[in-house]
């Protein structure tokens, strides 16, 4: 005999247990690395010049590699500015990816890439450099999947793999000088960094000395005797 329900006080109908099938694993889906906010920097065996890192190719081909799994092209760049502080001042860039053919140089434009005007001077000179550098091929296009710009620049080095997180942090302010001078340049520069990622390039930057940056150096000089030149353009994809 059944006892009464508890809720209705009828007899109780006995209780089939529901069993729930278990709920299937999903496999864990790799999720795609976002955008750097830094540069990498590349590290060279101690004590190698450029030509000895990347001495399994001719420097004298069209290109620098270090092997065919990755191929990665070495990059020399280099900002001056003559009478630097004066109303005078003439800044320019400068850099080379072949000994003979593949060499740029140009004057540092008086405006920067959100239409402002402003000085002259070395540090941007250098930043413009590898800007020009990381935009003027389209080097995800033809194969390339890691770009080193060698330069001799401890103000670009350190900036771009390092002490820009804290600008971003502070909106492109220094906490100890207010906003930075050629943040528009630092943003630019982030830009361009983060599209080459998406589309298969990595940016690193190598610190060299001055001595072994000579040849982008002599490109830049030659350059600051050119015409002034006012708007900011990125000219993509040159062949």
């Amino acid at each position: 005999m059944t006892s009464p329900h508890p809720a209705t006080g009828g007899d109780a109908e006995p209780i089939t247990p529901v069993r729930t099938p278990p709920t299937p694993k999903e496999e864990p889906q790799e999720e795609e690395s976002p955008p750097p906010l830094l540069a990498g920097r590349f590290g060279p065996p101690p004590l190698q010049t450029p030509r000895q890192t990347f001495a399994h190719h001719s420097m004298f081909r069209r290109f620098w590699r270090v092997n065919r799994e990755e191929p990665e092209l070495l990059v020399y760049a280099a900002g001056v500015c003559n009478s630097a502080g004066s109303d005078s001042s003439r800044a320019a860039c400068g850099w080379l990816f072949n000994a003979h053919v593949a060499r740029f140089c140009f004057r540092l434009e008086n405006s920067g890439p959100t239409g402002n005007i402003y000085p002259q001077t070395k540090e941007r000179a250098e930043l413009r450099a590898a800007i020009h550098a990381l935009t003027i091929r389209q080097w995800a296009g033809e194969g390339w999947r890691n770009v080193v710009i060698a330069t001799d620049s401890k103000h670009v080095v350190n900036g771009v793999t390092g002490q820009i997180s804290t600008w971003l942090q502070w909106d492109w302010q220094d906490p100890s000088r207010g906003m930075d001078e050629d943040w528009d340049l630092w943003a630019f520069l982030l830009g361009v960094i983060r599209r080459l990622f998406l589309d298969g390039v990595r940016v690193s930057f190598w610190l060299i000395p001055r001595g072994w940056n000579a040849q982008a150096r002599e490109l830049a000089q030659m350059a600051t005797e050119a015409p002034d030149v006012e708007a900011f353009v990125v000219q993509k994809y040159l062949r």
